[in-house]
């Protein structure tokens, strides 16, 4: 469960989970996985998902998201679930995010967006790090 956590919101596959847990998993994940999700504590997918939960050096949000988050505040995620984002500095930095820009060029471009008041690298990765674990980045 540690590792389900660490990783969420993407989907582990089974080899990888059972690795992380430790010799002989196997039978014990195959008997304790199904009844976690019949309880609604995991879900179960058949493949791997299409998002990154670290942000990479040029990140990119899906070309939907980007249109949303030009449009208002509902944003469809990767998972396939609406979130609110209210912040249009945040709905301005998901637009920017084509995949184009490391984070120099996206700091200079928020900047302009945001005005006057000084905007930091380490606010810029923060809200990155956050939209990834909103499954909005592409991997």
């Amino acid at each position: 469960m540690l590792c389900l956590g660490r990783s969420w919101p993407r989907a582990v596959a089974f080899d990888e989970l059972a690795a992380e847990a430790g010799p002989n998993a196997d039978a014990v994940l195959a008997n304790l996985l199904p009844r976690a999700c019949a309880s609604g504590l995991v879900e179960l997918h058949a493949a791997p998902s299409p998002f990154l939960v670290i942000p990479g050096l040029r990140p990119r949000a899906s070309a939907l998201a980007r249109i949303q988050a030009r449009r208002g505040a509902r944003i469809t995620t990767l998972r396939h679930s609406v979130v609110e984002i209210q912040d249009p500095l945040a709905r301005e930095l998901i637009s920017l995010l084509d995949g184009t820009r490391d984070r120099a060029a996206l700091l200079a471009e928020l900047q302009a967006f945001a005005g006057p008041e000084p905007l930091l690298l380490e606010a810029l990765d923060a809200n990155l790090v956050k939209l990834a674990r909103r499954a909005l980045l592409e991997a």
